[in-house]
């Protein structure tokens, strides 16, 4: 055992080779000090393992330790020998290995033709060897007394018939002696030889099995008793008797006795599964008994059991003649006295079990006593212990217990007990062939009782295992049989569940297709043949729903009108509402359909009606995307077809039947108008096989199966029409992206897209179950910033097209715990997510919210924005994304005059040092200087005129602006008067400075780039605070130049600009904010004020 542990040990290291590496570490660590100590030749030795693959290396351990064991010790008769008790104790390691052992000692030396007068002595000494061979924890050596002697020698000689067929009759100890000299002569002295060793062997082989979780503990003689009475009554035993005797015993030849011997030992009873039965059986309170039980007074139980049986069949006759309670009480009495006189191992055993629990049962259906109830199921549980696996009867034991723990079911609705069920039913139907007759009600019971668990826990594991069971039921029920009918109805049932639980069309037209079939094959009483039509125009009205296919709503009308013929009185109800909802359905179609001509002639109709309605629907679709899916019909629709579909409609007609054109009507006609051409809007993350236009244009998306992209436009539109909307609009399809003229139309209105829509449904394809939405890359794109801002009613979908979080209000952006979400996601504010308004205004926060997404195409970073900021620059996809975001940024200084966008921190672009070349810098919160203005009147003493001054010139400055790249930037400038440098980075390239500028503290900065250093005012150095007057609009109101003068004592992020030749300046970009203080409040009344332009 130890060297498997050296094995394991090599194997946990990894080792390419454990077993090379185990050998090693045995030489090195074990054998070389043993010789190095003791000063003798190399030793002798075989490493070898329980694991398979070391059968070789036993066998050659077994004839070293022999050989040398012989030459040291020799052999000699009456006494245990050496050879084999050292050999077999060296090998501790597994039950197959002692028997083999126990084998070896015979071959070695005693099993030899014994006599009569030798057979005594020879059998004592292999007991002795075999016993040492097995090795047990032993102490009180119960397995060499003469007790045990005794048994086995009564055992072996039951062969000649001398004892009877139960456990055999142990004598007392002081008749040992006298015993172990007596010979029985009636057989030959072989068979007894014969059966003594193999009784032997397997009685410790069951002992060995018993004890092997015993840890360690001493054997006991109530062990070794449990041991030998189980196999006593094992067919094992039988066996091995019935062979010896039918052994040929004039044979001469030692060998062939020998090897009748070894291959009965090998005929296991550990193999035989009724005996691990009985073993499992045994209570460790017998195993610790110290006392032999062993059935001394057999005869005497015998005898009782014998009355007993006799009574209870008298008691069941007359039970099954007249019944009475009294008279079954007294046969339960009675069956529990037989069944505790029957030992655990014993073979009737199981029949005792089953007849008590069977006896209960019946008392339970009279009496329903839950005590009985709880007897049954645990007597139950006991049987099948004892019912080997493939035994006939395992079945029958599944099934009872499977019976009992229903009807502890039905009185407690315990789900544990529910499952057990199930898992037993299912092991029924493992075991039972699908040819035998019970298969198919086998497969009914484990379908119902899954079906039972599915309404309770709703888990569509259970019922998609309900429908594989019921397939097969229907696959064992060809037309004709007699449960054709009943396998339709029960899987078209459990279909129909899983289409409600979010089931899709395939599962519908499979149901009808059984239903058509259950029509066929429905029996004639009028109960049934109403449910059959009944459910398939059920069916049929939900698959028009969906679909809205004329022929699916005619038949489903023609099905639920006949289920009014002879219609029975508790399904009239059902039958009329079926009716009813049918026939509204093609009264909602028919309100939808063309009128007659008469409805619109023009002798009835105002030609100025006609005008004013055309000329408002003109009007609105002039504001609706350029092309939209009519999901009536699954088809594209240009702005043309928009309005010919609604000069068809019954709206329009409607409008010019009931509007006589009066003053103010036009209010009434442009509601109508705007309702029927409300639309969808689809917001998603754009995966692969997307629908192009040259996909769908000319066909119906409802026509074509084309993968990922087809499946997403069909479930919008489900949606879209499940929320009464007839128009829907996709960006993958609804935009033709050849034209550079329209793709330019569309990106400029997409925004107002969104926003006019009636409804925008997100589709969160990252998204499922329970889990929360705010790490889907839905939140991380460029574009669908945009679409979560404009749309006023927006609604989520996660991966399977249900509602996020199963909310269920019209509007998740008025859900305060999804706006919560949304937050979190975004970091945009409720106001803002509730109610954004485009525009230039505050374009810092609108810049951070983008700087954390992504477009396919770089460029698109800024395009995605241009309706956040109502911008209407042009679409240039050739142009790079520094420049298409620079022309953004130029676009939102210019218009909003906010200085706010050049506060960043970050790589500069190459469209103006002013501009980071991408969003990303916008998601770090500059430092802001503070908003509070305390006590304006602390500036009093400041010269009045100085303050005016200045206030005055900061009024009168411009808002910052652009000419072609050249930013024209108002502002507060400091000169840099000394720059010094502090240190260098080799492994950053970065250089520490120290800047001086007058009036302000010295401040030191990182950069990236060297300065010029040195003092005095020629250096090209500048540092300034950006200026807007929109600044002015922060403070304070009355003391106007009193707030400025504190304002502008505060601490603020400064721009550090290098001055050209030309008079222009270039910005230089620090590791971080230029955070600079005041070095003197009151000197802000001189700070120089200019204009500068920078590159």
């Amino acid at each position: 055992m130890k060297y498997d542990m050296l094995l394991t040990e090599m194997a946990m290291q990894k080792k390419a080779d454990p077993c090379a590496a185990a050998k090693q570490y045995l030489q090195k660590n074990c054998i070389r000090p043993i010789q190095d100590f003791v000063k003798c030749a190399p030793l002798s030795y075989v490493a070898v393992s329980s694991n398979p693959g070391y059968e070789r290396e036993r066998n050659q351990l077994i004839e070293l330790t022999h050989d040398m064991v012989t030459a040291t010790f020799g052999l000699y008769l009456g006494a245990p020998s050496s050879v084999p008790v050292l050999t077999q104790m060296a090998q501790r390691v597994s039950r197959s290995l002692k028997i083999e052992g126990s084998i070896t000692v015979g071959k070695q030396r005693y099993w030899r033709t014994p006599t009569d007068d030798t057979l005594l002595d020879c059998l004592a000494a292999i007991h002795t060897d075999i016993v040492c061979v097995w090795n047990f924890n032993d102490p009180s050596r119960h397995l060499s007394s003469n007790e045990f002697r005794e048994i086995m020698i009564s055992l072996a000689w039951t062969i000649d018939g001398s004892s009877g067929e139960s456990a055999p009759i142990v004598l007392p100890p002081s008749r040992g002696p006298a015993l172990l000299r007596r010979v029985h002569g009636a057989l030959d002295v072989r068979y007894k030889f014969m059966a003594y060793i193999i009784h032997l062997v397997h009685v410790l082989e069951m002992l060995f099995a018993l004890t092997a979780n015993n840890n360690g503990k001493k054997l006991t003689r109530g062990a070794i008793s449990s041991a030998f009475n189980a196999y006593y009554h094992s067919s094992t035993r039988c066996n091995a008797d019935m062979e010896v005797r039918s052994f040929d015993t004039e044979i001469p030849h030692r060998d062939t006795v020998l090897e009748k011997i070894a291959t009965l030992i090998k005929t296991s009873p550990i193999d035989e599964p009724a005996n691990i039965g009985v073993l499992d059986c045994i209570s460790r309170k017998e195993l610790e008994k110290d006392e032999w039980h062993i059935d001394a007074d057999a005869s005497e139980r015998r005898e009782r059991l014998a009355f007993l049986a006799n009574l209870v069949n008298n008691l069941n006759v007359q039970f099954d003649r007249h019944g009475g309670v009294d008279v079954l009480t007294d046969i339960i009495t009675h069956q529990r006295e037989i069944l505790d006189l029957t030992p655990s191992w014993h073979r009737e055993r199981l029949a005792c079990l089953v007849h008590l629990a069977n006896s209960l049962g019946k008392l339970f259906r009279m009496k329903g006593n839950r005590a009985d109830l709880t007897e049954i199921i645990s007597l139950q549980r006991t049987a099948l212990q004892l019912t080997p696996q493939g035994h006939q009867e395992r079945v029958v034991s599944l099934v009872n217990l499977a019976n009992s723990l229903h009807e502890q079911f039905k009185k407690d609705d315990g789900m544990e007990d529910l499952t057990e069920i199930i898992t037993l039913r299912r092991v029924v139907l493992q075991l039972t062939p699908p040819e035998h007759p019970d298969y198919l009600v086998s497969l009914s019971k484990l379908s119902d009782y899954l079906d039972q668990r599915f309404d309770r826990k709703h888990d569509i594991d259970d019922l998609t295992e309900v429908i594989t069971l019921q397939r097969t039921a229907l696959q064992l029920t060809p037309p004709g049989h007699q449960g054709r009918f009943l396998s339709l109805v029960n899987l078209s049932k459990s279909l129909h569940e899983r289409f409600i639980k979010g089931g899709t069309l395939a599962d519908l037209d499979e149901i009808i297709a059984f239903r058509r079939a259950t029509l066929e094959c429905t029996p004639p009483t009028p109960s049934d043949r109403c449910m059959s039509l009944l459910n398939l125009a059920n069916t049929l009205r939900e698959k028009y729903q969906r679909l809205g296919m004329d022929a699916d709503l005619a038949e489903a009308i023609k099905h639920a009108c006949a289920t009014l013929v002879r219609c029975p009185l508790e399904h009239v109800s059902l039958c009329r509402d079926c009716v009813a909802s049918c026939v509204e359905l093609r009264a909602k179609k028919s309100r939808m359909s063309v009128p007659p001509v008469q409805a619109i002639d023009s002798d009835t109709t105002s030609s100025g009606v006609k005008q004013m309605v055309r000329s408002i629907a003109t009007e609105v679709t002039k504001t609706l995307p350029l092309r939209l899916l009519n999901t009536h019909t699954g088809t594209l629709y240009d702005r043309d077809a928009q309005m010919s579909y609604f000069e068809d409609s019954a709206q329009y007609h409607e409008l010019l039947s009931s509007t006589d054109g009066s003053t103010g009507c036009d209010l009434s006609v442009r509601k109508t108008v705007s309702k029927f051409f409300g639309y969808t809007t689809l917001s998603h993350k754009w995966g692969t096989g997307e629908v192009s236009l040259r996909n769908i244009q000319g066909n119906s998306v409802y026509d074509i199966d084309g993968g990922e992209g087809f499946a997403k436009l069909q479930n919008f539109c489900a949606l879209t029409l499940r929320h009464g909307y007839t128009w829907a609009w996709s960006d993958t399809c609804c935009i033709d992206k050849e034209s550079s003229s329209e793709l330019q139309e569309a990106i400029g209105s997409m925004f107002s897209w969104y926003r006019d829509s009636a409804l925008t449904i997100v589709h969160l394809s990252d998204v499922s179950g329970t889990a929360s939405f705010t790490n889907s890359v839905w939140f991380r794109r460029g574009w669908t910033l945009q679409e979560l801002l404009a749309p006023p009613r927006l609604l989520f979908y996660i991966q399977d097209w249900t509602l996020y979080m199963d909310c269920r209000s019209p509007n998740h952006k008025t859900e305060r715990a999804i706006l919560m979400e949304i937050q979190k996601a975004t970091g945009i504010g409720e106001l803002q997510l509730s109610n954004f308004s485009p525009g230039v205004d505050d374009p810092r926060s609108k810049l951070r919210w983008a700087s954390t997404r992504h477009t396919t195409r770089p460029e698109d970073v800024a395009y995605s924005l241009f309706g956040i900021f109502q911008t209407p620059l042009p679409i240039i996809y050739s142009e790079s994304a520094q420049t298409a975001l620079g022309r953004l940024l130029v676009e939102i200084i210019s218009r909003s005059g906010d200085v706010s966008a050049l506060d960043w921190v970050g790589e500069a672009s190459s469209f103006h040092s002013c501009f980071p070349a991408s969003l990303e810098p916008y998601h770090t919160v500059p430092q802001m200087q503070l908003e509070v203005l305390s006590d304006p009147a602390k500036h009093n003493e400041v010269d009045i005129e100085k303050k005016q001054k200045l206030y005055k010139v900061l009024a009168q400055l411009p808002s910052p602006r652009f000419i072609g790249r050249r930013l024209v930037l108002p502002c507060i400038v400091h000169h840099v008067i000394r720059v010094k440098l502090l240190a260098t980075s080799s492994t950053t390239s970065s250089y520490d400075y120290e800047i001086v500028a007058p009036s302000l503290v010295p401040l030191k900065l990182t950069l990236s780039s060297r300065l010029q250093e040195g003092s005095g005012t020629d250096l090209p150095y500048t540092l300034i605070r950006p200026w807007s007057p929109k600044l002015l609009d922060l403070l304070a109101h009355g003391d106007g130049p009193g707030s400025l003068l504190e304002w502008l004592g505060q601490p603020f992020n400064a721009l550090l600009l290098k001055s050209s030749l030309h008079n222009e300046y270039k910005r230089i970009m620090p590791d971080r904010f230029i955070n600079v203080s005041v070095e003197d409040p009151a000197s802000v009344v001189n700070s120089e004020c200019r204009i500068l332009e920078i590159v």
